[in-house]
């Protein structure tokens, strides 16, 4: 993504989400929106998508974000 938004330098914002893992509840509703309730590898990668765990620990994600992101405001 960073690649791409250097690339390109009139992209004027980027999205990212999420900062922290989903809840189960989310999870739910969104295996059910995307009709893939049964599928434990969709649920597994839906409900680890955040840069900090359900604990609240950083992922290795974040030091890159961190990273990245700060390259764009030297």
């Amino acid at each position: 993504m960073f690649a791409a938004l250097r690339a390109n330098p009139g992209v004027m914002a980027a999205n990212f989400v999420w900062m922290s893992d989903l809840p189960d509840s989310v999870v739910e509703d969104l295996t059910k929106y995307y009709s893939l309730a049964g599928n434990s590898n969709f649920r597994e990668y839906l409900a680890t998508l955040g840069y900090f765990d359900k604990n609240g620990r950083a992922k290795p994600a974040w030091d890159v974000l961190r990273r990245e992101a700060a390259a764009f405001t030297q």
